[in-house]
């Protein structure tokens, strides 16, 4: 590269043009700072390991129904930086991502040829335990679930003990989700058809707080009528939001739970014969060539027999179910629709005793909230960078602005200034003043200061007093020093 012409080609430039081409570059300077600085990546990774594959699309469904953008990669899930520490907190609240199982199919992936029959005993039963777990966490209310499995033994000496296979399963119930007993026997026999040699008699289940499940008349796993409530009302809520909108209305429920298993009995009569245990009936007829009438009436008794039947209800069912929803008195016109959509979200049954009340009332509206001081000062940590690079162009531009008028002002003046100059040949002071008395104080003292001392004298006097004292003002400013740099502005009154 020639620098030498580079310099000689700038040196060739006048003042103007270089002043124009430093204050390109410099605005180019500070938007390329500004877009770097605003458009760097702020995301980082959610978690400090890497995840598999069923991990990140685990925490990607979860995230993507919190509505929180996010980016996945191949191992990690990329976040905004200042989101991180309260995604990893309600993440761990609701148990997600679970702990990757060693799988069969990646078990039998690790063995080799020297590896002992032992060994591979028990790296295949402890990956049929957790495929068995796998299972289990897809059961509708169960948010994660660990199996043990322990195989039989047979007795091959007098002194031993022979003994079944047996498992263990503990189970963790997701919020508000409960067990009955026909789930957990479900559970025992989904373990029993999954392991040779075992019977679901020999299956143990238990909850998070060590509590066996399903033995007879015992506990199973239920949370609390709260939990129940707040499964209907979100429910409800969900469909009356997406009906008549957010804000319009308000569903409380509460639930009487059945703590204790119960039975009922049924007594009915059934026919012995036919679908009637008795029938009445008259006949009226004429009969015969004389048309005589005739009249039957019987009474049949077919016979019954008694049939009584005994119903188990099971402890943790719904024995009552009292549902109240108030609504915007805006909606009142559509409250039998909403009452039967809540009746059916709800799963209100008469027969149970269940009540519905649906209420319009005047919602109060409260007022925009106002930010509180975590949020105002996220908010203003995302402003303030605009705001910074903002204020430093304005300080660019302010520190520019009074060159680049002047040379803009002098540029307008040049052809009124030639104007002047071709008048001073014949010196007509008057034709002067005429052609600049109707221009600002500052455009006369310019035109001024360009004439002879005698000619610029002669035309001042024409001027009147106010207006010869504020072009004389001006004659008698001094010029800044870069002004004097850029362009020769005479300096003489």
């Amino acid at each position: 590269m020639n620098y030498a012409a580079l310099l000689e080609r700038w040196n060739s430039l006048t003042q103007q043009v270089k002043l124009m081409i430093l204050i390109g570059l410099g605005v180019i300077i500070v938007a390329g700072v500004a877009s770097i600085f605003l458009l760097r990546d702020n995301r980082m990774p959610l978690f400090a390991k890497t995840l598999t594959a069923d991990q990140v699309s685990e925490v990607d469904a979860q995230l993507a129904e919190w509505q929180i953008p996010f980016s996945a990669t191949t191992d990690n899930i990329l976040v905004d930086r200042s989101q991180r520490n309260d995604l990893l907190l309600r993440l761990s609240m609701v148990g997600v991502p679970h702990e990757t199982l060693t799988t069969s199919a990646d078990a039998l992936a690790k063995v080799g040829a020297l590896t002992p029959q032992s060994v591979l005993d028990i790296q295949t039963r402890d990956a049929l335990a957790n495929d068995l777990a796998m299972g289990l966490r897809g059961v509708d209310g169960i948010a994660d679930a660990r199996v043990i499995i322990a195989p039989a033994k047979e007795a091959f000496f007098a002194d031993d003990q022979s003994h079944d296979a047996t498992a263990s399963v503990r189970v963790t119930m997701e919020t508000g989700r409960t067990l009955t007993h026909d789930a957990v026997w479900g559970i025992r026999r989904f373990i029993a058809n999954g392991v040779s040699g075992l019977s679901p008699e020999h299956v143990t289940v238990i909850d998070e707080r060590g509590t066996t499940l399903g033995d007879g008349d015992g506990p199973v796993a239920v949370s609390g009528g709260s939990g129940v409530e707040k499964e209907i009302e979100g429910t409800v809520q969900s469909a009356l939001d997406n009906a008549l909108g957010a804000g319009v209305s308000i569903v409380r429920v509460h639930a009487d739970i059945n703590k204790t298993s119960k039975q009922e009995y049924q007594y009915k009569n059934v026919p012995l014969t036919g679908n009637a245990i008795r029938r009445v009936y008259t006949d009226e007829r004429l009969a015969g060539k004389d048309r005589a009438y005739s009249k039957v009436h019987a009474n049949e008794e077919h016979g019954s027999q008694g049939v009584a039947t005994r119903s188990e209800i099971a402890p943790g069912g719904i024995e009552r179910l009292s549902v109240a929803v108030m609504v915007d008195d805006s909606v009142v016109e559509q409250i039998p629709q909403i009452r039967e959509l809540v009746a059916a979200a709800a799963g209100i049954s008469a027969a149970r005793g269940d009540m519905l009340t649906v209420a319009p009332l005047t919602f109060h509206h409260a007022a925009t909230p106002v930010l509180g001081h975590q949020e105002s000062v996220l908010l203003l940590a995302r402003v303030m960078p605009g705001v910074i690079v903002g204020l430093a162009i304005i300080a660019v531009l302010l520190l520019l602005m009074q060159p680049l008028m002047a040379i803009l002002r002098r540029n307008a003046n040049r052809e009124l200034l030639s104007q002047t100059r071709s008048l001073e040949q014949g010196v007509d002071v008057g034709a002067i003043w005429r052609t600049i008395s109707n221009e600002p104080a500052h455009v006369a003292a310019a035109v001024i200061s360009q004439l002879p001392t005698s000619t610029a004298v002669a035309v001042l006097d024409l001027y009147p007093e106010p207006e010869r004292r504020a072009i004389t003002e001006r004659l008698s400013r001094p010029v800044a020093p870069v002004l004097v740099d850029i362009v020769k502005v005479p300096t003489r009154a």
